[in-house]
């Protein structure tokens, strides 16, 4: 048996000439990271004589952050439109709004009453009985007072003020005027304690034209009362009483 012949090996091609003369492109291999956990930081640094302290709390991911700034921005959104939703309701209402100081407050309704007291008004009403009294000269006399709203009050410490308002008291007896015709004051008027925009005139002497009680005891006595300001506003009011003594 004759012996086997080897084969013989491929000639070598230009292709593969040239993949061998060609380098060999080297694969970088791009390093494995690794989270690395931090040492516990101490509580204080001293550098010299300043000291820093480190927070031993661990930062807040970003991921609890996020919920509570959405959350935030929603509260400023729904407030902004609440803000927004009130001026346009105002604008579409045509209202403004003013300052209570720039409003001039509605006028007073004038009125006017007439009573008695001597240190303070004392209101009196139809019918009522109402003592006359003798003053330390021997003549005889009615305290009269009065309230009013609605008129220039003038200046009650300036008597010479030419806005101060004349108050006059008078007494009848039916048609008949039974006073001396001397209880008319120029003055300015008192402001009425704890009422606002009233004024008053309290314990005047209304001087009566008798020289006898008798004349007037037991009668129905009208007492009556006007003021006129410096504006010529004139307010009058009267009551009947039975005069006693």
């Amino acid at each position: 048996m004759s012996p086997a012949i080897p084969e013989a090996e491929p000639l070598p091609t230009r292709a593969d000439d040239r993949a061998r003369a060609r380098p060999r492109a080297r694969t970088r291999e791009r390093p494995r990271t690794r989270r690395a956990s931090l040492p516990d930081a101490p509580a204080a640094h001293v550098a010299g004589d300043r000291t820093r302290s480190r927070s031993t709390l661990a930062p807040i991911p970003p991921t609890a952050i996020a919920p509570r700034a959405a959350s935030a921005l929603r509260s400023l959104g729904l407030l902004g439109a609440t803000l927004l939703a009130a001026t346009l309701l105002a604008a579409c209402d045509g209202t403004t709004q003013v300052d209570a100081g720039d409003i001039d407050a509605p006028p007073i309704e004038p009125s006017i009453a007439i009573g008695t007291g001597e240190i303070e008004f004392v209101p009196i009403t139809d019918g009522q009985n109402l003592q006359f009294v003798q003053g330390p000269q021997g003549g005889y006399h009615f305290l009269a007072s009065m309230r009013v709203t609605g008129v220039d009050p003038g200046d009650r410490r300036n008597r010479d003020d030419p806005r101060n308002p004349t108050t006059e008291f008078r007494a009848y007896l039916g048609d008949q005027r039974v006073d001396l015709m001397a209880s008319r004051y120029v003055q300015g008027l008192d402001a009425s304690p704890g009422l606002s925009d009233t004024y008053e005139m309290v314990g005047r002497l209304l001087i009566l034209d008798i020289t006898d009680p008798a004349q007037l005891r037991g009668m129905d006595t009208r007492l009556e009362v006007t003021v006129t300001d410096a504006d010529g506003v004139t307010l009058t009011d009267s009551r009947t009483v039975g005069a006693t003594f």
